[in-house]
């Protein structure tokens, strides 16, 4: 539910034109933001959305690895045509990244959107590159396609949602063109996804992000409950459950509602805090497993029951579908890595290999969600990677990520 909400949102949610100099008053030149954002007016400026449909169009006629002279013609000018956004997109991803929202929830939307075009507009862009040869740059753009979608999915929940598919995406067109790599161009990908799964995950980035900027819309919220004076549009417009929650925070003295919205902030603070411990100590299998605070449900009576039903208002919300989110696409970034490495290995050594043991590398080929090795199977000259996953996440493969039922409900597989 919650990635169908986002993805109908970023379908009616209007961009916004000229964003840089909205957001960026005073550039400073060191920040990649202001190149993303940058990037993003000049995508809008140019209409490139059209482009990428008509391209889109043409590859479900007839796939992308082997285009004819006239598609190619029509991604030539796409490419030349998007040559200078491509140019600041990656201008971006050379400078410190720093996020510079200060909403969080569905209020990102009109920013993150015109943003997440970026991610694929590199995608897109390097097919031509592909196509004439030029394999480095091709790899050069997907890599940057996927260093875009990172950064922003660690803004907030919803962006970490929405940028997720475009890392799905991305790793599936660079798990197809593994094969006509060569071997510096291999390694290229083998070291880049060896850093990603490094750093700090984008969803613990998003959650420590929420935690921060959310805070404000956080006192805000406690204040239109606890105020001391009516509000007109929680008892006209609320849900009945919130104008009695108004109602009884008003019967309250002063001094108790000020000691509720003390006790709210801590225990708010508390519950992200909770999560983001959880994620750095478990084990990744089971990150869908965290429990979730849920929704109040009483009418407080007092201080404390005030101050429980505020914070668990703002509390961190589907915790289980975007841990399972989490551990898919980190589990998909492990396969292009060990895919890279086999085709690497056999290039090397002219040999193909039958077993994963082959490569030597017990580290690489182990699963950390099962701590047995990948699935391996030969499909002609083709090896078909999987990991049997968690229990939340069902088998996982390489591949823009369709959620199980069981994930789409809040529940987990059996």
């Amino acid at each position: 539910m919650i990635l169908a909400s986002a993805l109908m949102l970023l379908a009616i949610a209007a961009p916004q034109a000229g964003q840089f100099v909205r957001l960026f008053p005073n550039p400073t030149g060191r920040n990649g933001y202001e190149e993303y954002v940058r990037a993003a007016d000049e995508f809008r400026r140019l209409n490139l959305s059209l482009d990428i449909a008509r391209l889109t169009e043409v590859r479900s006629r007839e796939g992308w690895t082997r285009p004819t002279a006239a598609s190619l013609a029509v991604r030539r000018r796409f490419a030349i045509k998007s040559a200078g956004v491509v140019r600041i997109a990656l201008r971006g991803n050379s400078k410190p990244f720093y996020p510079i929202g200060t909403e969080s929830g569905a209020a990102t939307f009109p920013r993150i959107r015109p943003l997440r075009d970026l991610s694929l507009l590199l995608r897109e862009a390097s097919d031509v590159h592909f196509s004439d040869g030029r394999s480095g740059e091709g790899v050069r753009l997907l890599l940057g396609s996927l260093t875009v979608a990172r950064r922003l999915g660690g803004e907030a929940t919803v962006s970490f949602l929405l940028m997720g598919q475009e890392v799905s995406a991305t790793v599936r067109r660079l798990e197809a063109h593994l094969p006509r790599l060569s071997i510096s161009e291999l390694s290229a990908v083998v070291a880049y996804a060896t850093a990603a799964l490094r750093e700090p995950d984008p969803y613990r980035r998003s959650l420590a992000r929420e935690k921060l900027v959310g805070s404000a819309e956080f006192e805000e919220s406690v204040l239109e409950f606890t105020s001391g004076s009516i509000n007109d549009a929680l008892q006209s417009g609320g849900e009945p459950y919130f104008r009695e929650v108004h109602l009884s925070a008003l019967s309250m003295m002063p001094e108790q509602r000020r000691e509720a919205r003390d006790r709210a902030r801590v225990l708010r603070n508390q519950y992200y805090a909770s999560v983001l411990h959880e994620l750095r100590i478990r084990p990744e299998a089971t990150w869908s497993e965290i429990p979730e605070q849920g929704w109040p449900e009483r009418v407080p009576k007092t201080t404390a029951e005030l101050a429980e039903v505020l914070a668990r208002m703002h509390a961190p919300r589907g915790l289980s579908f975007c841990g399972a989110i989490a551990v898919i696409h980190r589990t998909q970034l492990r396969l292009l890595r060990l895919h890279a490495e086999i085709v690497r290995y056999e290039k090397r050594t002219g040999k193909s290999i039958a077993s994963l043991t082959a490569l030597n590398l017990p580290w690489l080929i182990k699963d950390p969600l099962t701590n047995r090795p990948f699935l391996h199977a030969r499909q002609g000259r083709r090896h078909a990677l999987a990991s049997q996953g968690a229990r939340s996440t069902g088998k996982i493969k390489i591949g823009v990520f369709r959620p199980p039922q069981q994930l789409l409900e809040g529940r987990t597989a059996p």
